[in-house]
């Protein structure tokens, strides 16, 4: 069984060479694959899943969660403020550009999905020791990728602020109003194709741009204006003196 995720992962590889809506449909046909793998293995209960017998609690799986938030954001904020997050920046812009200036695509896109890899692994075995139960269905559904989407969008795509924002609508919505109205993922989606018309760029895109239209402060503009006066010197300063008694002979 590892011999066939092995020859799963390897197989995937060449797939990192895909752009835009070809490589999301590859992904999911990964994801897809692994879950045929899984529904046949006998050791994880195959299709009817496993349970799992712990005795954590609720506020230490909670801890355990902050845990994993705070030092997951604290490595791609400095990831993303280094060589690699440069580079990474340069491929999302223009990846036959960032190719041009030396940027090992391959190397960069492997690095990010090992490493997002084992961030999600982590967190989805904290969910499901809350949730007790694993299947493959439950675990390889494609609506983990809606939900992804969806956090990453709402929240706003291309920062490091956006996907936690996304993350607390996400269980607003799809939690809180979505037991009341009780179709949480019919609001989802309509949700999800409002946000995507109004705030294209998420709401930190949106907080950024009400940070960019505000008006200095009037004390900004006090300091910005006693510089100007100490260092700009007044026109008639800089004119040469003009004598009076005419020019000399």
């Amino acid at each position: 069984m590892c011999v066939i995720l092995l020859l799963i992962f390897l197989g995937a590889l060449p797939l990192l060479r895909l752009r835009g809506a070809y490589f999301a449909i590859a992904t999911w046909l990964i994801a897809e694959s692994v879950s045929t793998v899984f529904n046949g293995w006998n050791v994880a209960g195959a299709g009817g899943g496993m349970q799992i017998k712990t005795e954590v609690t609720q506020l230490q799986l909670y801890y355990a969660a902050l845990a994993l938030l705070a030092v997951t954001t604290a490595i791609i904020w400095a990831w993303m403020r280094s060589t690699a997050g440069l580079a990474l920046t340069a491929i999302r812009d223009d990846e036959d550009a960032a190719q041009t200036c030396g940027v090992d695509i391959g190397v960069v896109k492997a690095t990010v999905f090992l490493f997002s890899a084992v961030a999600t692994g982590l967190a989805a075995g904290l969910y499901f020791i809350d949730v007790v139960i694993i299947t493959p269905p439950s675990a390889f559904t494609i609506s983990w990728a809606a939900y992804t989407v969806f956090i990453v969008v709402s929240g706003g795509m291309g920062t490091v602020a956006g996907p936690i924002v996304g993350a607390v609508l996400f269980i607003i919505i799809e939690r809180l109003l979505g037991a009341i109205v009780g179709q949480g993922m019919l609001l989802l989606g309509a949700l999800s194709i409002l946000l995507m018309l109004i705030l294209p760029q998420g709401v930190i895109g949106l907080v950024s741009d009400f940070r960019r239209r505000r008006p200095p402060a009037a004390s900004t503009l006090a300091l910005n204006a006693a510089e100007s006066f100490d260092t700009e010197p007044p026109d008639h300063a800089l004119a040469p003196p003009v004598s009076k008694t005419g020019p000399a002979i």
